[in-house]
């Protein structure tokens, strides 16, 4: 609980434009929950078990009826009726035994069901928050690379114009690979954390985003 706080905290922090771009945690949350095949079969066991307790609880008034017909062999008559049986321990005891089987199994559905919501929410929770993190890692890195492209483009006139050093320009071209290779890792990485919330809320896959 202490790591999902945590988690909770750090999205708060995070630009409200991200979050009028992708929705808010809060759909994202309603939207994982409808999803979650985990917590519909979670519900249905409830369903089901609550339906069992309610039955049990009327359980103990079950009446057998049997009709009955046939001729009197000395009088020669016809008779016909219905006759009805009760098990008697089970209406002196209200069912008792059954009713509590009953009401166990529908606490064990409900402690499912929960446990399903929580892992499906801390699910939910830490894949935002990745997507969110990596979002600003490829603003970063995209801001980097267009500083090192204008680097290079000041270092490569200074060069042409006799005032800079081969060794200044092949630096500067170095530095300019090494930040275009951090932007494209940082777009791989936001790409599968992209992946990962959209199979939690069972959207269709993003396609790569990789920079070329």
């Amino acid at each position: 609980m202490r790591e999902l706080r945590w988690l909770i905290g750090l999205l708060l922090l995070v630009p409200v434009a991200c979050a009028e771009e992708s929705g808010t945690l809060d759909d994202a949350l309603a939207q994982a929950v409808a999803h979650s095949p985990e917590i519909v079969i979670a519900q249905a066991n409830v369903a089901e078990a609550d339906a069992k307790l309610r039955v049990a609880r009327w359980g103990f008034f079950h009446p057998e009826l049997r009709v009955y017909a046939g001729d009197n062999a000395l009088t020669g008559t016809t008779k016909a009726g219905v006759q009805v049986s009760q098990d008697l321990m089970r209406l002196l005891t209200l069912n008792r035994d059954e009713v509590r089987q009953a009401d166990r199994d529908l606490t064990i559905a409900r402690e499912h069901l929960a446990i399903a919501r929580q892992q499906t929410t801390h699910q939910v929770v830490e894949a935002w928050g990745r997507l969110r993190l990596t979002e600003d890692a490829v603003r970063l890195n995209a801001g980097a690379v267009a500083d090192q492209e204008k680097l290079l483009a000041f270092t490569r006139a200074q060069f042409d114009a006799g005032a800079g050093t081969l060794d200044q320009l092949l630096t500067a071209q170095q530095a300019l690979v090494r930040a275009q290779h951090a932007l494209r890792q940082a777009d791989n990485e936001q790409w599968q954390a992209r992946v990962a919330l959209s199979q939690l809320l069972g959207e269709l896959l993003p396609t790569s985003g990789v920079s070329p």
